[in-house]
């Protein structure tokens, strides 16, 4: 008898391990390929932040030298020692900058972090260079701008007082020449570049809950400092008043930094695994799981969690049928059955893969597994559009059912050594009411159809039909 056959599919113990192993395999490989992309992602993040640095670095350190030429344009003071010295100094620093490679590797991780690891001490250096030796020269150069302007007074007071008489000379007031030696100030940029180190730490992350208010402090300091109006010495006080109410809150800022980011990384470790499974079973991606200002709600990380176990499960299934589907062809192929066609029918309660195998002149061995573990054989006619068939055509495809039925039992017997086993089997008997006619047209067509001719209307049915040549 062999007419349809079904029965259930139930893979070995033994086999399932293997596939469970290699279905580990191939999840830790692409959780290594998503990894590795996610860090050359961040490795780049930072590497353009630090250059944005450099670049804001090499504009200060331009504006101090240009505040210089400035100065004494304006104050007629070229022949100031320190002047010399900030040019000098300002362009060594803008040397070195210029000379430093930009260009980096962008695909390769090692030289990556071997780049950031030059680039930030680099700029540690040159902001330790601009502290170092400039601020100190920019003061000094202010102090030689303030004597001239004082001995510019005495020279005019002395110049006026000249062509007095003497009892206006006894009336005159004579002007404070010397001011009282002040407090050594820092430079405004400097206090203000330190400020929005302490401060820009806590406002890289969005989704953190105090970033507002931190943020509206950095935007308050910039503004102080910018403001036309406020002199150094009050912008410097506003600046420290800030800084004090972010200090007192900076422990508490710790704490939930802290914890916070242990949340994160705990989340990014789930969705890469979650990004690992929807490549692997070829599915988009939620983007619900990527918002940041939704990524740390607990119901959007349990959502996660419940979407990961329902991926792995359905994964562990695709390995399953893809190893059975793999199977059957490589039996249906040992025993010398070439493929005409496949599909693959998604349907409400189950999917179907369905391969068609040339059996004869428009006869084939229709194999349908389904992922819910069942698998079919079926002989019918084949044709390359919609047909009818006629009596003796249906009794070709009554034929050729008897002789595929001692080829079912080797094609049990070569999934048995695969670790494939048919059970519950449901064996019809070869009968011309099971008889019907697949049309492949609209299927994956992997060989062209071969036509019955006028005079090859016998077939020898026991010959496998593969092994004959195409007419």
């Amino acid at each position: 008898m062999s007419g349809p056959k079904y029965s259930h599919l139930q893979l070995e113990r033994e086999r399932q391990r293997l596939l469970e192993m290699e279905r580990q395999r191939q999840l830790e490989e692409e959780r290594r390929r998503l990894e590795e992309e996610r860090k050359r992602n961040e490795l780049n993040n930072q590497i353009q932040k630090l250059q944005e640095e450099l670049k804001r670095l090499r504009g200060n350190i331009t504006y101090i030298a240009d505040e210089g030429d400035q100065m004494v344009q304006i104050h007629q003071i070229k022949e100031s020692f320190s002047y010399y010295q900030i040019q000098e100094e300002t362009k060594r620093l803008l040397t070195n900058i210029e000379q430093f490679p930009l260009d980096y590797d962008k695909q390769n991780i090692s030289n990556m972090e071997h780049y950031l690891q030059q680039l930030q001490p680099f700029i540690d250096t040159m902001r330790k260079e601009i502290d170092v030796a400039i601020t100190p020269l920019m003061e000094k150069l202010h102090q030689d701008v303030q004597m001239q302007e004082e001995y510019k007074q005495r020279q005019q007071f002395l110049d006026n007082a000249a062509i007095l008489s003497r009892t206006q000379q006894k009336n005159y007031t004579i002007p404070k020449m010397f001011k009282e030696k002040q407090k050594e100030k820092r430079n405004i940029n400097h206090i203000l570049q330190e400020a929005l180190q302490e401060l820009e730490p806590y406002i890289q992350h969005p989704s953190f809950p105090f970033v507002g208010e931190i943020q509206n402090l950095y935007d308050s300091i910039r503004a102080i400092a910018a403001h036309p109006t406020y002199d150094d010495e009050y912008k410097e006080a506003q600046i420290k008043l800030r800084l004090n109410t972010f200090f007192a809150n900076k422990k508490k800022y710790d704490e939930i930094y802290e914890r916070l980011r242990k949340e994160k990384e705990e989340y990014g470790k789930l969705l890469v695994h979650y990004q690992t499974l929807c490549q692997l079973l070829n599915i988009p991606e939620n983007e619900e799981f990527f918002h940041l200002e939704d990524m740390m709600l607990p119901e959007v990380k349990e959502r996660l969690k419940a979407e990961i176990a329902r991926l792995d499960q359905k994964h562990a299934e695709q390995q399953e049928i893809n190893y059975i589907v793999n199977s059957v062809h490589e039996v249906m192929q040992s025993l010398g059955y070439e493929i005409l066609a496949t599909d693959y029918m998604a349907r409400k309660k189950q999917n179907v893969h369905h391969h068609i195998y040339e059996l004869g002149f428009e006869q084939a061995v229709n194999v349908f597994i389904s992922d819910n573990g069942s698998i079919l054989f079926e002989v019918s006619g084949v044709s390359n559009g919609p047909k009818e068939l006629s009596s003796l055509e249906k009794l070709k495809v009554k034929e050729a059912m008897e002789a595929f039925c001692t080829k079912y039992e080797e094609i049990k017997e070569g999934l048995k050594q695969k670790g494939i086993h048919l059970c519950n089997e449901n064996l019809s008997p070869a009968d011309e009411r099971y008889v019907r006619n697949i049309d492949i047209s609209q299927k994956n067509v992997v060989k062209p159809l071969r036509k019955v001719n006028n005079h090859h209307l016998e077939i020898n049915k026991t010959e496998p039909p593969m092994q004959k040549k195409s007419h």
